[in-house]
Order: structure tokens, then C-alpha cells, then sequence
């Protein structure tokens, strides 16, 4: 039969080291990655006159990947990995899965429209 057991994980997960580390590292790395989008963004639109297939996929990857990353930011410095559940459930949801969406449609995007 089934018994009630404590959860092993969850001392770890409601640590101050866990929930400190994460709630610092990812965001500033997502972070990070947003501002390289918007720097691609904005040297690509300067530099670039001409609007060719090519620019206008790479513009459309980079603006999806910058906003997936801003979600990231917010939701990891809010609630990592869904330790604590600040966050509802429903909104969690739809959180991580418009960030899998968005990786999906990007890494579509490049495989069909992107030649060498």
C-alpha cells in the first residue's frame, strides 16, 4: 500500500541557497540574452537597408526569442521553477508553455527559412 512519505526534495527546493541562487543567476542570464536579441535587433535594422527574406526571419526569431526570455526574467525572479507556488497554477502554465512554444516556433523558423 501507498503510504504518506515526507517529500525528500522539498528541503532543498525551499532552501535559501536554492532559491537564492536561482532567483539571481537565471534571471540575470535571461536577462543577458534579451539585451544580445535587442543588440542583434537593433544593428540588423541600421545596418541593413535592404529587406530580404533572410533579414525579415532573422528579425522575426529575434523578437520571439526576446520576448520569451523577458517572460523567463520575470518568472524566475519571481517564482523558480515553481518551488514555492507564488505564482497560481494556471499562470505558471501558461508561462512555460508560450516560452516552449516560442523555442519551437524560432527553431522552425531556422530549419525551413534559412539557407546558406
Amino acid at each position: 500500500t501507498l503510504t504518506n512519505d515526507p517529500n525528500p526534495w522539498q528541503p532543498m527546493f525551499q532552501s535559501n541557497y536554492f532559491l537564492g541562487f536561482f532567483r539571481i543567476f537565471l534571471p540575470i542570464w535571461y536577462f543577458l540574452v534579451f539585451l544580445c536579441a535587442c543588440y542583434l535587433l537593433y544593428t540588423t535594422s541600421v545596418s541593413d537597408k535592404k529587406f530580404c527574406t533572410t533579414i525579415k526571419i532573422n528579425r522575426t526569431c529575434l523578437y520571439i526569442e526576446a520576448f520569451c526570455n523577458l517572460e523567463r526574467l520575470f518568472y524566475l525572479s519571481i517564482d523558480p521553477f515553481y518551488s514555492q507556488q507564488i505564482i497560481p497554477y494556471l499562470e505558471a502554465n501558461i508561462i512555460l508553455t508560450n516560452n516552449v512554444m516560442g523555442k519551437v516556433v524560432t527553431n522552425l523558423l531556422m530549419a525551413f527559412f534559412l539557407r546558406e
